[in-house]
């Protein structure tokens, strides 16, 4: 490796993954605490649970993030070569330099923004199949908890019924007595409201 001060931080982003198709998703120049904010508003929004529907929406903040910051990146080169460009032609009007830079600009750099397009198509398809599979995980995990509070209901009134103690926990539920408590009294107002 490098000897001198100034080496390691020439060499320090060597391995370094291109943004867009890489494993690391905040690139060193960007704000970390942004990111972490970003993907903050998205977990409240998707209210993940457990360990594999956290890993899900991760992927979701992750492949958004990249999406957002595809969409600066493309803006910051077409700008660029714009730019570049600009200084080449002399038509005598600003308007028609601007519109003839742009119109060079594209055409050349036609193959990065073609790939730039093809990476956020491929970022977009993972977000949405990550979205899914959250999703089908959360809606089995309502249904097996719907299903867990009718039952607890049940024996929970058979108790009430019999005067017998109810330990929830001994049934193998996972609700305390004020949830289940909660549950037969919104079930029992939704059965008045229907009357």
């Amino acid at each position: 490796g490098p000897k001198t001060e100034t080496g390691p931080s020439k060499t320090r982003f060597n391995a370094f993954r291109h943004g867009l198709t890489g494993k690391t998703i905040v690139m060193p120049w960007q704000d970390q605490a942004e990111y972490q904010a970003f993907c903050a508003k998205l977990f409240t929004s998707l209210q993940p649970e457990g360990a594999l529907e956290e890993q899900y929406a991760q992927t979701v903040a992750d492949c958004s993030w990249r999406l957002n910051s595809a969409a600066a990146r493309e803006a910051n080169l077409l700008a660029l070569a714009i730019q570049e460009r600009a200084q080449s032609i002399h038509s005598g009007s600003e308007e028609v330099d601007a519109a003839l830079a742009e119109a060079q600009a594209l055409r050349e750099e036609s193959p990065v923004l073609a790939n730039i397009s093809l990476y956020c198509q491929r970022i977009a398809r993972q977000r949405d199949k990550a979205f899914e599979q959250l999703r089908a995980l959360q809606q089995e995990r309502r249904r097996q908890s719907q299903a867990g509070i009718q039952q607890a209901a049940q024996v929970r009134k058979l108790h009430i019924r019999e005067d017998i103690p109810f330990e929830p926990a001994e049934y193998g539920f996972v609700f305390s007595i004020p949830e289940i408590d909660a549950y037969i009294h919104r079930e029992s107002r939704k059965k008045e409201a229907r009357l």
